[in-house]
């Protein structure tokens, strides 16, 4: 019995048949179904304690391990070496890194043991100073979270901006990683690597956007939006609008040839946009740094979703935009 949109009492049962190539048939006759009660919340947690693992102190800096003590945590986690869930428990924590009263950044634990205690790293995106942690209980199976436990204080010792890793495919506006100001991710391009779209500049010369990441203005906003790459490669920097759904026009571009290194600054007005990265030549992994003096640091938690339902792919064409800074030979 599923627990995602289902309350307690009658329910009609169909069911469909769907073949490889995803038709489905018709309804099957229904059938009365009876709900004895509403889906239950998961418990909340008890928090008593937060500390480096290395030093035992309640202070650190992104990327430290952290013990978290408490009791009636979830059983499930993370493991590291394969990527994927742990456990069959239904339950996993899931802990919370508040500042200034708003919520920057979470992290799921890589480690749990008999309830009461869990393992979790350090995230990006918090500055120096006294930081708010709080756990919570996820039923991975009824999609449904218990409330915070109460709040423990814990002190950063070296601020960071929130870092990401690049995720691909990112290659076409469907498949783009959503950013928001401030972010930062961390990647790699090639050039030769696919993309769905290619900017064909007035001279001749075109680049396809192999890495686009979708960034959505709700109000002007003064932005840095800064790419350093090695020395070895010559990457492009362009930051496209959507005039209108699947339609892009390049409104700003950063294609110099020295350096390592491409900015765009400036204000930007309330729309949807794509920032996307092109390799000229070489190869290279590179940082995307998204940055605004008037902008809190803080991640949404829908970004995870879009992280790990990444929607699907197809490809738009080709757009022609304003001639670049001159290359050199």
């Amino acid at each position: 019995v599923p627990a995602v949109g289902v309350i307690k009492g009658n329910a009609t049962i169909v069911a469909n048949r769907l073949d490889a190539s995803g038709a489905k048939s018709g309804d099957s006759n229904a059938l009365d179904f009876l709900i004895t009660a509403n889906p239950q919340m998961p418990s909340t947690p008890v928090l008593l304690s937060v500390v480096n693992a290395a030093t035992g102190n309640p202070a650190g800096r992104d990327g430290d391990r952290l013990n978290v003590i408490g009791s009636g945590f979830g059983g499930n986690y993370f493991d590291p070496a394969t990527g994927d869930l742990a456990t069959a428990d239904p339950i996993i924590s899931v802990i919370f890194f508040s500042q200034n009263g708003a919520l920057v950044n979470f992290t799921f634990p890589n480690a749990a043991s008999s309830g009461t205690r869990l393992n979790t790293l350090i995230p990006s995106g918090l500055t120096t100073g006294t930081i708010s942690i709080t756990v919570a209980n996820y039923d991975i199976e009824a999609g449904l979270t218990s409330s915070e436990s109460l709040p423990t204080g814990f002190n950063i010792t070296q601020g960071t901006s929130i870092r990401l890793d690049e995720k691909e495919p990112n290659d076409s506006p469907e498949q783009a990683t959503k950013a928001t100001i401030p972010s930062s991710f961390e990647g790699h391009i090639a050039k030769g690597d696919p993309g769905s779209l290619t900017i064909r500049f007035d001279n001749g010369t075109s680049v396809t956007l192999s890495d686009l990441f979708r960034l959505e203005i709700t109000d002007f906003v003064r932005a840095s939006i800064i790419l350093t790459f090695s020395e070895k490669a010559n990457l492009d920097l362009l930051l496209l609008q959507e005039t209108e759904p699947g339609n892009y026009e390049v409104v700003a571009s950063s294609t110099t040839t020295r350096g390592n290194s491409e900015t765009l600054s400036g204000l930007i007005p309330p729309g949807k946009y794509l920032l996307g990265i092109a390799a000229v030549n070489g190869s290279s992994a590179y940082l995307l740094t998204l940055q605004s003096p008037s902008t809190p640091q803080q991640l949404p938690v829908g970004m995870l979703l879009q992280m790990i339902f990444p929607p699907e792919s197809r490809p738009i064409g080709v757009i022609t935009a304003p001639i670049p800074p001159a290359r050199e030979p």
